[in-house]
């Protein structure tokens, strides 16, 4: 008997949810993720790539960086290097970027990277300078 009352209950409450569930659903914000552009504008990633700045557009040269390891390793660890080397002078791009194994003591190869940090103040030059061989940091 207790089943017979219950049922239709149940059934109110849980066509109570759903249309609740529905109703906050439609008028839920959306958000828009920043693209990676805008997060190297903040500061927040760095642009690798092997390509050239172009002849003109919203950028300042801040230095040459370069690093290497003493040991046998990884180049993506010189990649790291590179990075933190630029972030801590205030770019959010390292332009020209290029990777090699040298001699380093008391290794007999070891990886070394060097590039050029750059500030580049617009998206869409950023945006410009990505390709598949570019990574963001």
């Amino acid at each position: 008997m207790a089943a017979r009352t219950l049922r239709p209950a149940l059934a109110i409450l849980l066509l109570a949810a759903s249309l609740g569930g529905a109703t906050a659903q439609t008028y839920a914000p959306t958000y828009r993720s920043d693209s990676l552009g805008q997060q190297a504008l903040r500061g927040d990633k760095i642009l690798v790539t092997g390509k050239s700045l172009p002849p003109s557009g919203a950028y300042e040269v801040i230095e040459s960086v370069w690093a290497y390891s003493r040991w046998f390793g990884n180049k993506d660890d010189v990649i790291r290097m590179l990075r933190e080397q630029a972030r801590s002078l205030g770019a959010n791009a390292i332009v020209e970027t290029g990777t090699w194994y040298a001699p380093a003591f008391p290794r007999t190869l070891a990886p070394h990277a060097a590039g050029i940090a750059v500030r580049i103040r617009e998206i869409e030059l950023l945006e410009a300078m990505t390709d598949s061989s570019s990574t963001w940091e």
